[in-house]
């Protein structure tokens, strides 16, 4: 299958720059359809972890919007049914935010599975703000990371204020950033 032959090439890549991390998603699919293509990603999902085996590498599956982990529910049934140490989740609120998901809730489900987020934030619809300016109720979901002694990455994803995800530059940079600085 031409998506797991490109996944081992991102393995020895991996290997080479010496990552622990690959960040990866579950399929785009008609929304109404994720039950009935469970099993297919599923399926999917356990070729990538036995393609992984023998590399130090964890398999980061971040929700986004039109995949079979848009929501919460499918990120955690993702990764509980896979259960392995080599699957984890990329927390992203805003893309939660975009799709109509409660940010708390899926924080709450996704807390102890989750090694790394994304720190961005939404007003629903498009629209990517910097932290703490959206919906995504980033400030008590980094209160909650505090609590917790979190001791992962954090990352930001500047594309703010146009909607457009392909923009970005220092200006939004420094923009995320002091805004992540704020609530951290």
């Amino acid at each position: 299958a031409p998506h797991l032959d490109k996944f081992k090439n991102t393995l020895e890549i991996a290997a080479v720059a010496e990552t622990k991390y690959i960040r990866m998603f579950s399929f785009y699919m008609d929304q109404s359809k994720c039950a009935e293509y469970r099993d297919e990603v599923l399926e999917r999902w356990n070729a990538f972890i036995e393609a992984a085996k023998g590399y130090d590498v964890t398999l980061l599956h971040e929700n986004e919007g039109g995949i079979y982990g848009q929501c919460a529910e499918n990120c955690y049934d993702l990764i509980t049914t896979l259960n392995t140490d080599k699957v984890k989740a990329v927390f992203d609120p805003a893309n939660f935010v975009v799709h109509g998901h409660d940010t708390l809730k899926a924080f709450d489900l996704l807390k102890d599975l989750s090694v790394y987020f994304h720190i961005k934030d939404a007003v629903r619809g498009v629209m990517v703000v910097p932290a703490g300016e959206g919906e995504g109720n980033v400030p008590t979901i980094i209160d909650q990371l505090k609590a917790r002694n979190y001791n992962g990455f954090l990352s930001l994803e500047p594309h703010l204020a146009t909607g457009d995800i392909a923009v970005g530059g220092d200006e939004k940079f420094e923009r995320a950033l002091g805004a992540l600085r704020k609530l951290i």
